[in-house]
């Protein structure tokens, strides 16, 4: 139930059924603006540092008040941001902001610390600071930062930071970027004189500023020296990811890995799609001579970086292990005649008991990737075919395929009783795949998206999805479109679970939690009814293999894979790979709690063209048909 549109080829589309919109248009994105306040003093305060946050704590920008108090972000896609207003002085005010439409005329209102010395009255609330930064320096901070957003020209941005610094001495943000390109060009003692400067000048109040220190002093081994750093940065921001990542590093050095365990968890609960956290918790459960754990930190990097800067090591740790799981597995079924006597003990233990550890050598955890002094883009491709690595699962742990499958079935089932339709905000990101794997062009859309699936009058499942694309107009079209994003749970429906063959692998982990392993593919016999493709008006079946995550407590499907089964020589379909996440969304109206996609990554090569969207959704809306109904007696006439 995937439906490809490939502006090169020709139009693929799911096969019967009515047509899904296949709109041409393009990314809309909106502006956020507003003024910054006193209130206290009635007061508009130029220069003050606002930053825009997405939901996982990536800047998504970062400007200072203009003249009145003002400020404004450009080209903002939909979803939730943090809007973040901090001034020396004053309290950090943190905005929550739903980006639907353009937001225009927000007031934040920013109040003096209590040790702040009184105001005198009549006077304006501008600190000395606000009032001394010119606007020179204003708009080449701007220019240093556009050159590394849209060019990653980290020695371009140098030039325009330290112009920024000749024009406001004090101007530790600027020196704070200048510490993070030295870091990116890989010139250490630069990057430390700039983040100490910056540092001083923030009289240590900035988290930002000292995570990046933490990192820059994790990165040349002076450990002792970043977790005092790296706590300071805690205690000012909690939910920092890089604060949190930092001190596990740098606990993780001074050989105090069950500490660092925590500080490494916290980390990925605040940031869990980012790959090189995992790298942080293999080192610490290296360490710990924990095998289970360090086994599922290597299997999420592979799964975030499949062909990340240290893919091949971390994936040549990873069969190392499983081998050692294998061997385990094997002496304790053999020496085991009732493993499922001994069930309970696994499942708590995973195995890990009996499992001789195999330590790694550190792998490189720093947010700073480099090959020689040059930062590198990160290695997209190829997708991680679910037959390349089998996830370990624990040893003599019994499955029963026939009473996972049932409650799965179940799932599905009230998925489809429950929802007629349902509407989304979706993000895609697009991507381009060069030769040596990287981007060589990248593209965001944001759309509403609604999705309707039901029975159809024949019994079979229909579905039915749509986009309609929000915001300012692109020029360039969504290159690759997916539809059936929100079905692929489907597999496991009654009507559709007959078409595979599917093997449970045992009791594994999703996300730190147990998980059956379920693998499925096509069968033979079967004509593949999920998903074909059109090309040049003659359709092609595709079969597909995949493998699926569900949990024991609900049932409910916690991720699944697809790949294809067999390539399709006439049309050059040569890759396809989907991952989706799936988890919980409440809908209190309805006292319901569906489990829907919240992301998924879908890779495609096609006739040597390579690409990838990413999409996330978010903000559900769910309209329901509502079967019952109420009989009232009829009125008694007058």
């Amino acid at each position: 139930m995937v439906l490809l549109t490939v502006s090169c080829k020709p139009l693929f589309a799911q096969k019967g059924g009515s047509q899904s919109s296949r709109s041409s248009t393009v990314q809309y994105n909106f502006s956020v603006s507003g003024k910054v306040v006193d209130p206290d003093n009635h007061a508009q305060l130029e220069g003050v540092r606002v930053e825009l946050r997405t939901f996982t704590g990536a800047t998504a920008g970062t400007v200072f008040t203009r003249g009145g108090g003002n400020f404004e972000f450009l080209n903002v896609g939909v979803g939730s941001y943090d809007l973040i207003v901090e001034q020396a002085g004053y309290r950090t005010v943190t905005q929550r902001l739903d980006v639907v439409q353009a937001l225009l005329g927000l007031s934040v209102e920013l109040h003096p610390n209590s040790a702040t010395a009184p105001v005198t009255p009549g006077l304006p609330a501008v600190s000395a600071r606000e009032l001394s930064i010119p606007r020179k320096a204003r708009e080449s901070m701007d220019k240093g930062l556009a050159l590394i957003e849209k060019k990653s020209d980290y020695r371009g941005s140098i030039k325009q930071f330290e112009r920024a610094i000749q024009s406001y001495p004090e101007y530790y943000e600027a020196y704070t970027e200048i510490g993070i390109a030295c870091m990116h060009t890989g010139n250490s003692p630069g990057a430390e004189q700039a983040l100490r400067k910056a540092a001083q000048l923030s009289r240590e109040q900035d988290a930002g500023v000292l995570s990046w220190l933490a990192t820059l002093l994790n990165d040349t081994q002076h450990f002792a020296d970043a977790e005092p750093i790296a706590r300071k940065a805690i205690e000012l921001d909690s939910s920092s990811w890089q604060a949190n990542a930092e001190l596990a590093r740098s606990l993780l050095g001074l050989i105090r890995p069950a500490e660092a365990e925590k500080s490494a968890l916290a980390a990925s609960k605040l940031q869990p799609e980012n790959a090189l956290i995992y790298l942080v918790l293999a080192n610490v459960h290296s360490q710990l001579e924990n095998p289970s754990a360090l086994l599922e930190d290597l299997t999420n990097y592979l799964r975030l970086a499949p062909t990340g800067p240290v893919a091949d090591k971390a994936r040549e740790q990873q069969k190392q292990l499983q081998d050692k799981l294998q061997d385990s597995r094997q002496t304790s079924l053999a020496s085991a005649p009732n493993p499922s006597a001994t069930i309970a003990a696994d499942a708590t233990n995973d195995g890990a008991a009996e499992m001789p550890v195999v330590l790694p050598s550190n792998f490189e955890d720093s947010p700073i990737v480099k090959s020689g002094a040059e930062e590198l883009d990160p290695v997209l491709w190829p997708p991680a075919n679910v037959d390349a690595t089998l996830p370990p699962v624990v040893p003599g742990a019994p499955c029963s395929l026939e009473k996972v499958l049932k409650g799965t079935r179940q799932r599905v089932t009230e998925l489809l009783e429950n929802v007629d339709r349902f509407t989304a905000t979706e993000v895609v990101d697009y991507a381009e795949i060069g030769k040596d794997g990287r981007a060589t062009r990248s593209l965001k859309y944001n759309f509403d998206y609604l999705a309707a699936f039901s029975l159809a009058g024949d019994g079979d499942l229909r579905f039915e999805e749509s986009r309609t694309q929000i915001g300012k107009s692109n020029p360039t079209p969504l290159p690759i479109q997916t539809v059936g994003l929100a079905v692929g749970a489907a597999v496991f429906h009654p009507l559709r679970v007959g078409d595979f063959e599917i093997t449970c692998e045992g009791l594994g982990q999703w996300h730190a939690r147990p998980a059956w392993q379920l693998r499925f593919e096509q069968r033979p016999d079967r004509q593949p009814r999920f998903q074909a493709v059109l090309s040049d008006g003659k359709w092609y079946d595709v079969k597909l293999k995949g493998r699926a995550w569900i949990s024991p407590e609900s049932s409910q499907i916690e991720h699944i894979d697809f790949d294809l089964l067999e390539a399709i020589p006439p049309i050059r379909l040569h890759i396809e790979h989907l991952s989706v996440d799936y988890s919980a969304v409440e809908f209190p109206k309805r006292r319901i709690q569906l489990w829907l996609p919240q992301s998924a990554s879908f890779y495609i090569d096609i006739n040597g063209h390579r690409s990838l969207n990413r999409d996330r959704l978010s903000n559900y809306v769910l309209f329901a048909v509502d079967t019952n109904q109420e009989i009232h007696s009829p009125r008694e006439s007058k």
